[in-house]
């Protein structure tokens, strides 16, 4: 356990950190510019380094994520060798006034090549900054998965125009890692169970997760032959294969079931639903806890790890994605079950039976 005054100095270094000077964009910006930073608060003082962050993220200190990245720029060296994907993401939680800047004040942060291929230009507009970079991620470092980034300012991005599959990097998913997935599910598991027997005295259930459809090492698109993902010029439109898993078509039988955190997850964030399929199977569905949707697609997108949740349009090959999700099938079983993965295949297969019985579910799994 921790002594009182570990504690209160964790608390002290959480509260500095998350002063809003630490999210100013151009803040930040200088920082990572800088070739060495010490920070002084008071009559305290602390030299930033590799090994002083490792402490500070050891010890349990909620420093900003873009702190990794400084002291990188040698004394003796050229511009840094950052890239620009990991820089949004560390940066989301950072403030502009322009939203273009929230990309054009990175630029001189990044590699030779990024910078070589992008300059700022504030006679774009705004949707066609974000939709330009996120296209240019795609097709150029094949980061099909950039999708799986939420845009939590989803009303921000459809007064500009911005799509649904692009990021906004106002914040950071924590639903794309593989890391993060299985925290994901192994709180779907505790939910689950926990719900279950609280509200139906149900003792044991069978879990089967849901699998979503990330490249491997074999895939085309890992060597940039074949890209699964292309993007329309005039629309601003992503064609990408999708597979639809399940339609949910009416209210969750459980919703809005908060918990609290499991490996590092802040239970606040995220909630757990559960939606009745037919007989005794359900799906639980794991996603951001202010989400509000009355029905839904559940889908999976090739190239990305984790499942979506998303809304048909009046054409019925267009989808709008509302966020990444983690999915499971449960069913209610006469004593315990391991967690095991359902591939989709199988799932397809099963969902042709009525009805889809547990040991269906259970045979195919296995």
């Amino acid at each position: 356990m921790l002594s009182s005054t570990k504690t209160r100095s964790i608390a002290i270094l959480n509260q500095f950190f998350s002063r809003s000077y630490f999210a100013r964009l151009w803040i930040v910006q200088e920082l990572l510019l800088a070739r060495s930073i010490k920070i002084h608060c008071g009559e305290a003082s602390i030299h930033v380094s590799n090994e002083s962050i490792a402490q500070l993220y050891e010890q349990g200190v909620k420093v900003p994520s873009w702190v990794r990245y400084a002291g990188k720029v040698q004394l003796n060296a050229g511009r840094p060798h950052m890239d620009l994907k990991n820089l949004l993401v560390a940066t989301s939680v950072c403030q502009v006034t322009d939203l273009r800047d929230k990309i054009f004040g990175l630029l001189g942060l990044v590699t030779d090549i990024q910078a070589s291929d992008l300059s700022p230009d504030y006679d774009l507009m705004i949707r066609e900054v974000y939709i330009g970079v996120a296209a240019y991620l795609m097709e150029n470092y094949q980061s099909y998965d950039l999708i799986q980034l939420l845009t939590k300012n989803s009303s921000i991005a459809y007064s500009y125009g911005i799509p649904s599959w692009v990021p906004m990097w106002d914040r950071v998913a924590l639903l794309h890692g593989s890391q993060d997935l299985c925290a994901h599910i192994q709180r779907i598991e505790l939910d689950c169970r926990r719900l279950l027997a609280r509200e139906r005295g149900v003792k044991y259930v069978a879990i089967r997760t849901i699998d979503g459809w990330p490249h491997d090492g074999k895939s085309d698109c890992k060597g940039a032959r074949i890209r699964c993902k292309a993007v329309h010029s005039g629309s601003g439109f992503l064609a990408t294969n999708i597979e639809t898993v399940i339609c949910l078509k009416s209210d969750p039988v459980f919703d809005r079931f908060q918990s609290g955190s499991a490996g590092g997850l802040e239970g606040n964030e995220y909630t757990t639903s559960i939606y009745h399929v037919k007989g005794d199977i359900e799906v639980a569905i794991r996603t951001f806890r202010y989400l509000t949707f009355r029905s839904a697609h559940l889908i999976r997108v090739e190239g990305c790890a984790s499942l979506f949740l998303a809304d048909t349009t009046s054409d019925s090959l267009q989808y709008r994605l509302i966020a990444p999700c983690v999915a499971a099938i449960v069913c209610r079983t006469k004593e315990p079950s391991p967690v095991q993965s359902l591939q989709f295949e199988d799932l397809h297969r099963l969902s042709q039976f009525t009805p889809l019985t547990l040991e269906m579910v259970q045979f195919m799994a296995e």
